[in-house]
């Protein structure tokens, strides 16, 4: 048995530590300790739509707690990353810190001569490149908001739909 100490909060660290035991080979859940990036990649999938929905429900509990399972589903990929020596949870924390620091230079620098915003947010994207259109993916929430531009221009209105604003992109010039 692993005994966990009972708090009155528990922390993200707390959620790392209890992923880790988890998926210990020797004392771990059967089911946890055998599973893969991709036997799991539909779970984070599914999560994550479960937190879109609570979006769109306007209900923060359920909010609350699907963003927890969203928040569970990145540490267990981090927690496989780190079994292989590849990164850990620290340092998906790190990485994405540092990327907000940098894409808010006006915010964290006080540089106010920011003049191109999406090179900031979206570098390395080219809108006009064959590459544009997302493979498996690949930048959806990026294609959504131009399948968003190109609808009102073409004066069709979408409500947000996923696969409409990827039918969208793909269709319309």
């Amino acid at each position: 048995m692993n005994a966990y100490p009972e708090k009155q909060h528990y922390t993200a660290d707390d959620l790392a530590a209890i992923i880790a035991i988890l998926r210990d080979p020797d004392n771990g859940c059967p089911w946890d300790k055998v599973q893969t990036h991709r036997s799991i990649r539909m779970n984070f999938l599914e999560e994550a739509y479960e937190a879109v929905d609570a979006i769109d429900l306007d209900d923060p509990e359920l909010l609350c707690e699907e963003l927890g399972d969203v928040l569970m589903q990145v540490v267990f990929h981090a927690q496989i990353e780190r079994e292989a020596g590849h990164f850990t949870f620290a340092e998906v924390c790190d990485g994405v810190c540092r990327k907000l620091l940098d894409r808010h230079p006006h915010i964290f620098r006080g540089d106010e001569s920011i003049k191109d915003w999406d090179s900031l947010t979206f570098n390395g994207f080219d809108d006009e490149s064959d590459d544009a259109v997302p493979r498996r993916g690949v930048h959806a929430v990026r294609t959504q908001e131009k399948a968003i531009k190109k609808a009102s221009i073409h004066d069709i209105h979408l409500h947000l739909n996923p696969f409409l604003c990827f039918t969208i992109f793909l269709f319309y010039p």
